[in-house]
């Protein structure tokens, strides 16, 4: 028999820009030069001002979750994980199912299981307190409901960056 588990980990944010300067090196006769600033830019262009992000891949498309907006989370879709096009809010906090967050809505996860997406994803409750919960929906674009109540109830801590695992 299959189970849905809970497990909280800490995610990283990704920005889509980052420096570094060469290392030094004690290698004897070699010329480095420390002021060099190197520079990356993150292949997937246009898509800003983001934090979590997620990717999930079903049937053959790709689709991000992250971060994003005051209203929710906003989601893109890919076939080659380089051109990203925004689809919209995949959970919007102002839809009746969704009214238990209060604010900072951060790292949304999405899992596909037995014909139903799930997204994890954390929120500030009624307590002032990151709790984390998970939503449903029938689409990976959502719209996703809140599907459950906030684990870990406790009124003294918060609880951030939430994921699923399936033991088949």
């Amino acid at each position: 028999m299959s189970h849905l588990f809970f497990i909280s980990i800490v995610s990283i944010l990704i920005n889509g820009n980052y420096s570094c300067k060469k290392a030094e090196s004690s290698a004897p006769n070699t010329e480095y030069h420390t002021d060099t600033l190197l520079t990356y830019t993150n292949p997937v262009g246009g898509i800003t001002n983001i934090g979590d992000p997620y990717v999930l891949k079903y049937n053959g498309k790709y689709y991000m979750y992250a971060t994003s907006s005051g209203e929710g989370f906003l989601v893109w879709v890919s076939s080659n994980l380089l051109d990203w096009v925004q689809s919209g809010l995949a959970l919007n906090r102002n839809n009746e199912g969704n009214k238990w967050g209060k604010g900072n809505f951060w790292a949304p996860e999405v899992k596909y299981y037995k014909g139903k997406f799930y997204m994890t994803y954390s929120a500030i409750s009624e307590n002032g307190k990151m709790k984390i919960r998970i939503a449903q929906s029938d689409n990976p674009l959502g719209q996703f409901l809140n599907w459950s109540t906030p684990f870990l109830l406790g009124d003294q801590d918060s609880y951030i960056d939430g994921d699923l695992f399936v033991d088949v």
